[in-house]
């Protein structure tokens, strides 16, 4: 079965087929009925070209996905490849903004399926979510709602990963929530940023104003000494305060986002 890869120039493509054998070169795709992956790869290296676009499909369409993929890996992205294709053995599918509102990503997925290379033989109106970033370990279903998608997205972009972390936390989003209304809770539970729940307990301006720490320093310079600031944070922290570990949604990073308890 004839195999395929696609460059961004016929000229790159031709510039690569010549260092080949077996091969055919329509435009910007080479196609083979054989080959070698290490002497296709070796005359990748040789010529300097970018590498393919798509390549071990049973043959590609050229579509022009530039015009509306997402290129900016600061925002979180869905990548949406259409199952009809899929399933006869192409790869077709587009990375697409997933801070859009939900008929916007609608229009993206519709506009990549109508590209789609079975679509003279079918209608094509079945995708799935393939792969995704930017979404700070929240996981995504094949076939999640566009609608919850959006949401997160737009939600992780306004306030980034510490939102993620909120999410987790404070509702099973899994299960058909209302993030919109999660989302608007977000600053009357969150209490930032701190090196670790003893850090929060000795700096938090909200701890200094329910228990008065400085004026019992001054009251009870010795004592204040002694006080076993982890026995403290440990007992505020079993009910009254929820910490997150920054690292495990945003890595390499350090220290703990905190959020006040329902039951505080």
């Amino acid at each position: 079965m004839p195999k395929a890869l696609m460059f961004n120039t016929e000229s790159d493509a031709r510039r690569v087929a010549s260092y080949l054998y077996d091969c055919e070169v329509k435009g910007n795709i080479i196609t083979f009925t054989s080959h070698d992956q290490r002497a296709v790869d070796l005359a990748i290296s040789l010529t300097g070209v970018d590498l393919p676009l798509i390549e071990g499909a049973k043959c590609l369409l050229s579509f022009p996905k530039r015009e509306r993929e997402c290129r900016d890996d600061t925002v979180p992205q869905l990548y949406c490849s259409c199952l009809s294709s899929y399933n006869a053995g192409f790869l077709h599918g587009l990375w697409i903004d997933a801070t859009q509102e939900p008929d916007d990503i609608q229009d993206d997925i519709d506009w990549m399926l109508s590209w789609s290379p079975v679509a003279e033989d079918e209608i094509c109106e079945e995708y799935a979510i393939h792969d995704y970033s930017g979404f700070c370990g929240i996981r995504l279903s094949e076939h999640e709602d566009l609608q919850k998608v959006s949401a997160i997205a737009q939600a992780i972009d306004e306030h980034g990963a510490v939102m993620a972390a909120f999410l987790d936390w404070k509702s099973d989003h899994y299960s058909n929530p209302d993030i919109a209304a999660i989302v608007e809770q977000f600053d009357e539970y969150f209490c930032g940023h701190w090196d670790d729940e003893e850090d929060f307990v000795v700096k938090s301006d909200e701890i200094e104003e329910v228990f008065n720490w400085k004026q019992f320093e001054k009251q009870f310079t010795f004592w204040s000494h002694h006080i076993d600031w982890s026995g403290v944070a440990r007992d505020l922290f079993l009910q009254d305060y929820h910490a997150v570990r920054v690292r495990d949604y945003q890595p390499n990073s350090y220290g703990i986002w905190v959020f006040r308890c329902d039951d505080r």
